[in-house]
């Protein structure tokens, strides 16, 4: 066996091109950091900030509250869906009790079980939620204030 055939040895040299510059369009007149254009510290402006140029579109200010509130939508669906089957599968295991010979009335226990994941999933789909007020109390109290 050829020692050289586990070996890689290429053709040429590497030579790699030039240093990447990004286009003057996108870099900000401020330094990066917290101080950047944008305010996430990338130190690229947004398109609102530059305005929209050819190719790109303007961002909707009201997207990101659009989507939480289709989140928040699919969720509640989503538990009136729960609740059907707890309702349904319910109802099938008492008259399947029922049916019998009506000895101890063993549905209870997933009557109860299953109830408090309906009831954790309600809270979480009907309950408050992290308000702002509730996030910059957390904040503070994280700060040490």
């Amino acid at each position: 066996m050829d020692d050289r055939t586990n070996t890689y040895e290429p053709d040429t040299a590497y030579e790699p091109d030039t240093a990447y510059e990004p286009d003057a369009a996108y870099r900000p007149d401020t330094a990066y950091g917290p101080d950047a254009a944008d305010g996430r510290g990338t130190g690229y402006d947004t398109n609102a900030q530059r305005g929209a140029g050819p190719g790109y579109a303007a961002p909707d200010p009201r997207a990101e509250l659009r989507q939480r509130a289709i989140t928040r939508l699919e969720e509640r669906r989503g538990f009136w869906a729960h609740l059907l089957s707890y309702l349904a599968v319910n109802a099938l295991l008492v008259f399947l009790w029922w049916s019998g010979d009506r000895g101890f009335f063993w549905p209870i226990f997933p009557i109860l079980f299953w109830g408090i994941g309906i009831a954790s999933h309600g809270i979480s789909c009907f309950g408050p939620g992290a308000t702002e007020e509730r996030i910059e109390r957390e904040m503070r109290r994280l700060e040490g204030r």
